[in-house]
């Protein structure tokens, strides 16, 4: 399959399954994505990189393959921060997305620590109201409920509460 918009309807079609929790279909069809933009597009284009983070959770969702999960996460940030610096929003999404597979992992302090740098940068380049910080709230919601930290979690979402009124009002 080497067709762009027959690869793009198959990532579309993936990611349906996804949202379904249909995880093994989704990684069946984005296995054949990734193997096609590979040829395609080469391992630099930005779809082959969302394919490989799209393929990477399908993984940590089916809680299977980690390791690979991991890897595949961890290239593609390294790539991104390559190709388009640390800061840029794909680059930052992405590695929320390695904090959020470390969570569900167990791999608190390393989801942590990767995490909570990645919130201030967001902060500062993307704005509080932004889709991609809520997102990472959540991941840190997660963490510290799972830490039982409850106290932390509150904080957590009072903040995402005070963000999602400023942006879609009170009601």
């Amino acid at each position: 399959i080497e067709h762009q918009d027959t690869l793009l309807s198959m990532f579309i079609l993936a990611g349906l399954y996804y949202n379904q929790n249909k995880y093994s279909e989704a990684e069946s069809l984005l296995r054949k994505v990734l193997e096609g933009r590979l040829r395609v597009l080469g391992q630099e284009h930005s779809d082959t990189l969302l394919t490989k983070v799209h393929l990477a959770m399908s993984y940590v969702n089916q809680h299977r393959q980690y390791d690979e999960a991991n890897k595949l996460l961890t290239d593609t940030v390294e790539m991104q921060s390559q190709l388009f610096g640390e800061e840029h929003p794909w680059t930052l999404q992405s590695m929320s997305l390695v904090a959020d597979a470390y969570e569900k992992q167990g791999k608190y302090t390393e989801a942590l620590e990767l995490l909570t740098p990645v919130i201030e940068l967001q902060r500062e380049i993307l704005g509080e109201e932004h889709s991609d910080i809520f997102t990472s709230r959540q991941t840190l919601f997660n963490i510290y409920f799972d830490l039982k930290d409850y106290v932390k979690c509150e904080e957590i979402l009072n903040e995402i509460i005070i963000a999602h009124r400023h942006r879609f009002g009170n009601d």
